[in-house]
């Protein structure tokens, strides 16, 4: 018999120490009622078989179907044949009193939210059949943590693909793999914070979310007004304030319109004159339906430039 009688169950903790002296069947049945009773092991979830709990917790087979059979006798536990020994009791208030059934809510036709992609178009088994074939074929080095900026692969592939397609002068280095652009912006902020800029500009009409993420992130969101040649340059120069701005210049949000080329040019010489940073959310720069194709804004940088851009 093993020294220490506290092992896993399966994925569940069981201390028959903790219980003291006295019959190890008995210590074996107060540890899974008392583990049922504290809510550790849900309502109907299936116990390991009791020879794997035996060996699991060094006793004998007896001592658990004796505890088992006990616990079934209480009103624990559940025991049919040909399956497994599954739990019965809940400690949750008004178990048996049936609840009315909920409201159910159509689901919408047409989902206009913002933000969120037609899931429904997602290419499922294309995805999968990528993943198992990558994850077959990787060097085991690869299944550990990433460097913090990202895999070095897919940091390359996406520095070659936003030079291909968005005229973006980045390396492999300048790159840096965000969770989602809230993520990205969310970080940006606070390294902001870290250079003493207080308050960022935001298009106004905007994404409302990424105001949030600079209100969480301790900085000021600055509404700065949007027309139909996109973020206007002018409202922005006349904020002394402001050292920062986000904008969406490929497709604004929610009006749609692409910052023209003199504006584009008035906010990068805003950003060299105020030593001032441009947060460019590339948003749905894809999709292009009435326009031809536009570079990003990061692409208008002339070499040797002190202006910043991310």
């Amino acid at each position: 018999m093993r020294v220490s009688q506290t092992n896993l169950a399966g994925d569940l903790l069981l201390n028959l120490e903790r219980f003291g002296a006295g019959p190890l069947h008995e210590r074996v049945k107060r540890a899974l009622r008392s583990a049922i009773r504290e809510g550790r092991i849900d309502v109907g979830t299936a116990l390991p078989p009791s020879r794997q709990l035996a060996a699991d917790l060094g006793c004998s087979r007896w001592a658990v179907t004796e505890a088992y059979g006990q616990l079934v006798a209480e009103g624990y536990l559940e025991a049919r044949s040909g399956s497994a020994t599954r739990v019965r009791w809940s400690n949750a208030p008004d178990t048996d009193v049936e609840r009315p059934a909920a409201r159910q809510v159509p689901a919408a036709r047409f989902d206009l939210a913002p933000g969120l992609p037609d899931l429904r178009a997602f290419p499922r088994r294309r995805w999968a059949d990528v993943v198992r074939a990558q994850v077959s074929n990787a060097a085991f080095t690869e299944l550990g943590y990433p460097p913090a900026g990202g895999h070095l692969r897919l940091r390359r592939l996406l520095a070659e693909y936003l030079g291909r397609s968005r005229g973006v002068s980045a390396t492999p280095q300048d790159v840096t793999v965000c969770a989602s652009v809230t993520d990205g912006v969310r970080r940006m902020c606070h390294t902001l914070r870290a250079q003493g800029i207080t308050a960022v500009g935001c298009e106004e009409p905007g994404w409302t979310r990424l105001r949030e993420v600079i209100r969480a992130a301790g900085m000021k969101p600055v509404p700065v007004r949007v027309d139909g040649g996109g973020l206007c340059i002018d409202d922005l120069a006349a904020r002394t304030d402001l050292r920062a701005v986000l904008t969406a210049p490929a497709h604004q949000f929610p009006l749609g319109t692409v910052l023209v080329p003199e504006r584009r040019a008035a906010l990068l010489d805003w950003a060299r004159r105020v030593d001032g940073v441009v947060l460019e959310d590339d948003y749905d720069a894809e999709f292009r339906y009435d326009r031809r194709p536009v570079a990003a804004v990061q692409a208008w940088i002339r070499p040797g430039s002190s202006c910043s851009s991310r």
